[in-house]
Protein backbone atom coordinates (compact mmCIF):
# COMPACT_ATOMS: atom_id res chain seq x y z
CA UNK A 1 0.00 0.00 0.00
CA UNK A 2 1.09 3.14 -0.83
CA UNK A 3 0.60 6.33 1.55
CA UNK A 4 0.44 10.12 0.19
CA UNK A 5 3.17 11.08 2.81
CA UNK A 6 5.17 8.59 5.43
CA UNK A 7 3.86 8.91 9.10
CA UNK A 8 5.87 11.12 11.27
CA UNK A 9 4.46 9.23 14.04
CA UNK A 10 1.65 6.49 15.53
CA UNK A 11 -0.89 6.63 17.64
CA UNK A 12 -2.69 3.75 18.77
CA UNK A 13 -5.67 2.70 20.94
CA UNK A 14 -4.43 -0.23 23.14
CA UNK A 15 -7.57 -1.72 23.80
CA UNK A 16 -9.48 -3.47 21.17
CA UNK A 17 -6.44 -2.77 18.97
CA UNK A 18 -3.03 -3.26 20.91
CA UNK A 19 -4.20 -6.25 23.28
CA UNK A 20 -7.41 -8.66 22.62
CA UNK A 21 -9.14 -6.85 26.27
CA UNK A 22 -12.56 -6.54 24.79
CA UNK A 23 -13.73 -10.15 24.94
CA UNK A 24 -12.00 -10.46 28.69
CA UNK A 25 -14.18 -7.79 29.76
CA UNK A 26 -17.24 -9.32 28.26
CA UNK A 27 -16.31 -12.43 30.07
CA UNK A 28 -15.77 -10.36 33.33
CA UNK A 29 -19.39 -8.47 33.04
CA UNK A 30 -20.90 -11.48 32.59
CA UNK A 31 -19.57 -13.08 35.51
CA UNK A 32 -19.92 -10.13 37.77
CA UNK A 33 -23.65 -10.09 36.37
CA UNK A 34 -24.65 -13.80 37.78
CA UNK A 35 -22.44 -13.63 40.77
CA UNK A 36 -25.12 -10.66 41.57
CA UNK A 37 -27.94 -12.06 40.02
CA UNK A 38 -28.71 -10.21 37.24
CA UNK A 39 -28.66 -10.63 33.43
CA UNK A 40 -26.99 -8.52 31.11
CA UNK A 41 -27.26 -8.39 27.36
CA UNK A 42 -24.21 -8.21 25.62
CA UNK A 43 -25.66 -5.20 23.98
CA UNK A 44 -25.03 -3.33 27.04
CA UNK A 45 -21.73 -4.09 27.28
CA UNK A 46 -21.04 -3.29 24.15
CA UNK A 47 -22.14 0.19 24.52
CA UNK A 48 -20.01 0.74 27.19
CA UNK A 49 -16.64 -0.21 25.28
CA UNK A 50 -14.52 2.62 24.99
CA UNK A 51 -16.50 4.80 27.74
CA UNK A 52 -14.96 6.40 30.84
CA UNK A 53 -16.48 4.61 33.80
CA UNK A 54 -18.77 7.74 34.58
CA UNK A 55 -20.57 6.92 31.51
CA UNK A 56 -20.59 3.31 31.98
CA UNK A 57 -22.20 3.73 34.82
CA UNK A 58 -24.50 6.06 33.97
CA UNK A 59 -25.42 3.45 31.44
CA UNK A 60 -25.61 0.46 33.70
CA UNK A 61 -27.77 2.54 36.10
CA UNK A 62 -30.21 2.98 32.99
CA UNK A 63 -30.21 -0.42 32.10
CA UNK A 64 -30.94 -1.77 35.61
CA UNK A 65 -32.15 1.17 37.58
CA UNK A 66 -31.44 3.51 39.98
CA UNK A 67 -31.40 1.02 42.88
CA UNK A 68 -28.78 -1.39 41.34
CA UNK A 69 -25.57 -0.73 43.47
CA UNK A 70 -23.86 0.06 40.74
CA UNK A 71 -20.17 1.16 42.15
CA UNK A 72 -20.15 -2.94 43.97
CA UNK A 73 -20.86 -4.58 40.63
CA UNK A 74 -18.13 -2.24 38.84
CA UNK A 75 -15.61 -3.09 41.08
CA UNK A 76 -16.76 -7.03 41.14
CA UNK A 77 -16.68 -6.66 37.16
CA UNK A 78 -12.85 -5.08 37.69
CA UNK A 79 -11.98 -7.96 40.25
CA UNK A 80 -13.30 -10.59 37.43
CA UNK A 81 -11.28 -9.16 35.31
CA UNK A 82 -8.15 -8.81 36.70
CA UNK A 83 -8.65 -12.32 37.56
CA UNK A 84 -9.18 -13.41 34.07
CA UNK A 85 -6.26 -10.94 32.53
CA UNK A 86 -3.94 -12.50 34.65
CA UNK A 87 -3.75 -15.49 31.97
CA UNK A 88 -5.28 -14.68 29.29
CA UNK A 89 -4.59 -11.23 28.18
CA UNK A 90 -2.95 -11.35 24.60
CA UNK A 91 -1.74 -9.15 22.42
CA UNK A 92 -3.68 -9.08 18.86
CA UNK A 93 -2.53 -10.53 15.75
CA UNK A 94 0.23 -8.98 13.98
CA UNK A 95 0.84 -6.70 17.40
CA UNK A 96 4.66 -7.49 17.97
CA UNK A 97 5.38 -7.20 14.09
CA UNK A 98 3.96 -4.07 13.65
CA UNK A 99 5.67 -2.59 16.69
CA UNK A 100 9.33 -4.04 15.44
CA UNK A 101 8.59 -2.85 11.71
CA UNK A 102 8.25 0.92 13.67
CA UNK A 103 11.22 0.03 14.97
CA UNK A 104 13.31 -0.60 11.69
CA UNK A 105 11.29 2.77 10.66
CA UNK A 106 12.36 4.72 13.78
CA UNK A 107 9.07 5.73 14.14
CA UNK A 108 7.67 7.10 17.34
CA UNK A 109 4.37 5.52 18.55
CA UNK A 110 2.17 7.04 21.69
CA UNK A 111 -0.84 5.43 23.42
CA UNK A 112 -4.20 7.14 23.34
CA UNK A 113 -6.78 5.20 25.12
CA UNK A 114 -9.88 5.16 27.83
CA UNK A 115 -8.03 2.84 30.09
CA UNK A 116 -6.02 4.46 33.26
CA UNK A 117 -2.77 4.51 33.25
CA UNK A 118 -2.40 2.24 36.03
CA UNK A 119 -4.39 -0.42 33.31
CA UNK A 120 -1.80 0.55 30.44
CA UNK A 121 1.27 -0.34 32.01
CA UNK A 122 0.20 -3.38 33.97
CA UNK A 123 -0.71 -4.54 30.21
CA UNK A 124 2.35 -3.62 28.56
CA UNK A 125 4.39 -4.67 31.53
CA UNK A 126 3.06 -7.92 31.23
CA UNK A 127 4.26 -8.28 27.19
CA UNK A 128 7.19 -6.40 28.19
CA UNK A 129 6.35 -3.63 26.10
CA UNK A 130 6.50 -0.28 28.48
CA UNK A 131 9.41 0.86 26.64
CA UNK A 132 8.16 0.44 23.31
CA UNK A 133 6.08 3.89 23.66
CA UNK A 134 7.30 7.09 24.08
CA UNK A 135 3.90 9.14 25.37
CA UNK A 136 0.87 7.50 27.05
CA UNK A 137 -2.54 9.66 26.80
CA UNK A 138 -4.83 7.57 29.20
CA UNK A 139 -8.19 8.27 30.96
CA UNK A 140 -7.34 11.14 33.32
CA UNK A 141 -5.00 12.89 31.46
CA UNK A 142 -8.35 14.28 29.23
CA UNK A 143 -11.89 15.29 30.00
CA UNK A 144 -14.59 13.10 28.72
CA UNK A 145 -14.52 10.02 26.58
CA UNK A 146 -12.00 10.04 23.71
CA UNK A 147 -14.69 9.68 21.21
CA UNK A 148 -16.16 13.02 22.17
CA UNK A 149 -13.87 15.43 23.34
CA UNK A 150 -11.74 17.90 22.30
CA UNK A 151 -9.37 17.46 25.00
CA UNK A 152 -8.80 14.31 23.83
CA UNK A 153 -7.23 15.39 20.72
CA UNK A 154 -5.43 17.96 22.33
CA UNK A 155 -4.17 15.63 24.97
CA UNK A 156 -2.88 13.28 21.81
CA UNK A 157 -1.11 16.57 19.89
CA UNK A 158 0.89 17.27 23.51
CA UNK A 159 2.19 13.74 23.72
CA UNK A 160 2.55 13.59 20.40
CA UNK A 161 5.01 16.82 20.84
CA UNK A 162 6.77 15.33 23.79
CA UNK A 163 7.60 12.65 21.86
CA UNK A 164 8.74 14.02 18.78
CA UNK A 165 10.88 16.20 20.60
CA UNK A 166 12.28 12.45 22.33
CA UNK A 167 12.60 10.99 19.01
CA UNK A 168 14.01 14.35 17.09
CA UNK A 169 10.51 13.25 14.65
CA UNK A 170 8.71 16.69 13.29
CA UNK A 171 5.42 17.51 15.42
CA UNK A 172 2.02 16.35 14.87
CA UNK A 173 -0.29 18.72 12.75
Amino acid sequence: MQLPRAPAAIIFDMDGLLFDTETLYQEAILLAAAEGGHEIAVDVFNRTVGLPWAESRALLLSHFGEAFRVDEFQATWVRHFWVIAETRLALKPGALELLDTLDQFRLPRAIATSSSRRTVERHLTAHNLMGRFEEIVAHGDYGQGKARTRSFSESCRAAWRRASLMSGVGRLS
